[in-house]
């Protein structure tokens, strides 16, 4: 009797825990970004994200992304970077690039995603798919500009970073 609700244990824990080969993912907090040295009283760092408080000017973030090429095999087929932001300016949107460079520093790809206009109260996403660059000795990272505030509850920001790959 022990031996058969062993092994139904084993299949369960094996069927539950099938991923793709290769898959990982790595998600952090918005607060994981920092801001441009001019920028960082802009900024206030809260249990939802890192927001711009600032109501004369937009702020810089740079948001370093966690990526060990030596834990992915080469073969993966494409990789999901995604960025979570609020824009809840009326008059400015949020733009957030992203940065490959090579180990050395020289650029590899440069692409920059921008708000819908208008302002939104919710959660949005920018997404970029991403494949052969990101291979080993590539550094990432994502810059954003939030725009200013409107008023002390009215304020843009990130909210977080994932990274998924094998997807």
């Amino acid at each position: 009797m022990k031996t058969r609700s062993l092994l139904s244990s084993l299949v369960a824990v094996l069927v539950l825990s099938a991923a793709p080969a290769g898959a990982d993912t790595w998600e952090v907090h918005g607060n994981r970004c920092q801001p441009d040295t001019n920028d960082a009283v802009k900024f206030d760092l809260s249990n939802t994200g890192l927001f711009n408080v600032n109501s004369s000017s937009s702020g810089k973030l740079h948001c370093p992304i966690e990526y060990i090429s030596d834990l992915h095999p080469i073969d993966f087929n494409t990789t999901k970077l995604q960025v979570k932001y609020v824009d809840r300016s009326s008059t400015s949107d949020v733009t957030c690039t992203l940065y490959i460079n090579l180990f050395d520093g020289s650029p590899l790809l440069t692409e920059t995603k921008t708000s819908p206009a208008g302002a939104s109260d919710t959660t949005q996403t920018f997404e970029w798919s991403i494949g052969t660059q990101i291979g080993g000795g590539r550094q990432l990272e994502i810059q954003c500009t939030i725009p200013k505030a409107a008023s002390s509850s009215t304020r843009s920001g990130v909210r977080g970073i994932r990274l998924d790959t094998n997807v």
